[in-house]
């Protein structure tokens, strides 16, 4: 079995380089569409879609939620695992496996900082092919697992995604 890390990097780099899918039936709501399946709910707002669900193992899941539209920069990648992973454990995880994606397709170096270590959060900012992206990692420890959270823009972008972060960060809990 693949150490976790890898697993992450190559979840990572399959995403980047594979088409999309959709094979969840979300609930339409008010505020888009709400995910809610696996043990986790959010909701993704509305001009947004989920564009695929994966089972990686027997005990870890993914959803990606992202703005549609041509030269949109929106995306929210949710993971999250049944193991005995802590919420740190998660939050290392992908940001190292993020760094080292990243690297490895554009290379450069991702700058990430913390933001809040109550909440398990972390920033970061990179350049991809002469373009600034930045974003933040979130995890959360719930009882039967942990829930990590990746959110991607542009900064050009930010103001134009602010709203909709903060309702999907907002929204995202166990069931």
């Amino acid at each position: 079995m693949l150490p976790m890390p890898k697993i992450i990097t190559i979840l990572i780099f399959l995403l980047l380089i594979t088409g999309c899918q959709n094979n969840t039936t979300p609930v339409k709501s008010f505020k888009g569409t709400t995910f809610s399946e696996q043990g986790i709910r959010f909701d993704c707002p509305i001009g947004w879609e989920l564009s695929e669900t994966k089972k990686i193992l027997e005990t870890e899941f993914m959803v990606i939620c992202e703005k549609t539209g041509e030269g949109e920069s929106g995306l929210a990648i949710f993971k999250w695992t049944k193991s005995k992973m802590t919420a740190l454990d998660l939050l290392n995880s992908l940001k190292d496996s993020y760094a080292e994606t990243y690297k490895q397709k554009h290379n450069v170096e991702i700058d990430y900082g913390w933001t809040s270590k109550k909440k398990l959060k972390v920033s970061f900012d990179f350049n991809a092919q002469s373009i600034k992206h930045q974003g933040k990692i979130i995890t959360k420890q719930c009882p039967e697992h942990v829930i990590g959270i990746i959110l991607q823009e542009t900064k050009t972008d930010n103001d134009k995604y602010e709203k909709a972060f903060n309702n999907i960060e907002n929204s995202f809990a166990c069931k």
